[in-house]
């Protein structure tokens, strides 16, 4: 390659870098201008969010008539800044009883507000086992939409994360972290996010995602979907 292809080159990666901060910036400011901060007490009462978070589904109902939220549940406990631990029954024993504030609603009392549980179908999305790349990635995605409904800080979303994990993904996961003590809280998304790709995108896949990258142009996708993508394939 010639000084000026390579100059040419640099000149684009740079440029690629600073949409790319760009994106990120305004995605955060849209965040943090639409979170709001509850708070709850130890034997309070919350009603729990299940729509649109993805794999909390009402069973048997569809379109606008399912519930959007069930309970009320009994606060049992507050995990750091913006985190609650609620009293489930044992048909929800399939959920992890740690959520977000965002994803819980002050309850007043009234027996007309109850939503029974026995109409919800809990189907969580767990670490795909087989490791397909792309169905990590898929997985990855997943996370971030769900993330991004419910306006979940970075500290937060790992935390979400490990406890999908299962198999030889925990193993790993608990392995990488036991050499490194002290550090496992101050993981951020990305990091995580990078721990992931590093264990699970094979080099191919990595080049394959940065090709589609230097290639993407907007075409026909709307400002948000290009936004997302260039946002996706510009994190490998």
């Amino acid at each position: 390659l010639g000084p000026k292809m390579i100059e040419e080159t640099a000149e684009q990666v740079e440029l690629i870098r600073q949409r790319l901060k760009t994106v990120q910036s305004r995605q955060k400011s849209s965040a943090d201008k639409h979170r709001r901060d509850i708070q709850f007490e130890v034997g309070e009462r919350a009603f729990l969010r299940v729509s649109p978070i993805r794999g909390v589904i009402p069973f048997g109902k569809r379109g606008k008539l399912h519930p959007q939220f069930i309970g009320p549940f009994e606060v049992l406990e507050r995990v750091g800044e913006v985190a609650y631990r609620l009293a489930l029954p044992l048909e929800l024993s399939s959920v992890h009883n740690l959520f977000h504030v965002s994803m819980l609603r002050k309850y007043v009392c009234d027996p007309d507000h109850v939503i029974l549980h026995t109409d919800v179908q809990i189907n969580p999305d767990f670490f795909p086992s087989l490791g397909d790349p792309r169905i990590v990635d898929e997985w990855v995605q997943g996370l971030e939409m769900i993330f991004e409904v419910m306006d979940c800080p970075d500290h937060y979303r790992v935390i979400c994360a490990q406890i999908q994990l299962t198999g030889d993904a925990r193993l790993w996961w608990n392995a990488h972290w036991s050499m490194r003590p002290g550090k496992k809280e101050g993981c951020t998304w990305d990091q995580f996010k990078e721990l992931i790709r590093g264990k699970y995108y094979p080099s191919y896949y990595r080049a394959d995602m940065e090709r589609q990258f230097l290639a993407l142009r907007q075409g026909t996708r709307s400002v948000n979907e290009y936004e997302k993508e260039f946002t996706r394939l510009g994190s490998f």
